[in-house]
Parts: C-alpha cells; sequence; structure tokens
C-alpha cells in the first residue's frame, strides 16, 4: 500500500495504491480476488473505507504460474495524514481445473498525506 506517485505527478490526482501478485508451483487459468482498503484506527482496529469486487486477471504470456494486478488505486481527498492497509482474497483458478483459496494484507500500515474518501 503506497501514494500513487504517477496519479499525483500526471493526472494531479491523490490516490492510494496496491499491488497484488500471485505465483503458483503450476500454471494459472486466472486469478479472481476482492479487495478491502482499510484505515488503521488508533486502539480501534482497521475501518473499511472501500472494498473493489470481482477483480480478474490472467497470467501474462511467458509467466503463466504468475499473475501481478497492478494500480488498485481508490482515491484520497487530502484531509491529512493516516495510516492505510490494504487486505485481498479470493481464488486462484488452475489450469488443471483445480481452485484455491488466496488471501493476504499489506505488509505493513502505511502513513499517507491523503485521507480516502468514501461515500
Amino acid at each position: 500500500m503506497h501514494q500513487s506517485t504517477y496519479s499525483l505527478e500526471f493526472q494531479k490526482l491523490s490516490e492510494a495504491k496496491l499491488k497484488i501478485s500471485t505465483l503458483c508451483d503450476v500454471p494459472q487459468a486466472y486469478t479472481s480476488l476482492t479487495v478491502k482498503f482499510e484505515e488503521v484506527l488508533p486502539n480501534r482496529g482497521n475501518k473499511v473505507v472501500k472494498v473493489i469486487a470481482n477483480i480478474i486477471a490472467r497470467p501474462e504470456p511467458g509467466r503463466p504460474n504468475y499473475v501481478l494486478i497492478e494500480n488498485v488505486t481508490v482515491p484520497c481527498n487530502g484531509k491529512g495524514r493516516v495510516d492505510y492497509s490494504g487486505r485481498a482474497y479470493g481464488q486462484v483458478h488452475l489450469k488443471d481445473m483445480r481452485t484455491v483459496a488466496v488471501s493476504d494484507n499489506s505488509d505493513k500500515p502505511n502513513p499517507m498525506n491523503c485521507r480516502i474518501s468514501a461515500k
């Protein structure tokens, strides 16, 4: 989880961004995920501020075991410094017709100079 420098530099947008990958020991057909952006609250857990469902991605040619999902973003409204974390969960659909459940959190909460505006 980090603040998108590309969006800020070239589009003049403040966005929180998450990059997700899945790596298997056999070829993947596709990965399907749901992503949650969460604000880390002091002493009170996390508050979900945005959910993006039904993200589907396929492996690139030449890398059948690996899927990279980039530029999963949510706009910020720039009202101060706050910690955000991300969570992704879903399924990897393998070419051999098996399905594997996957989930993970971003490495650590990341402080950003923006606040996500979810409505």
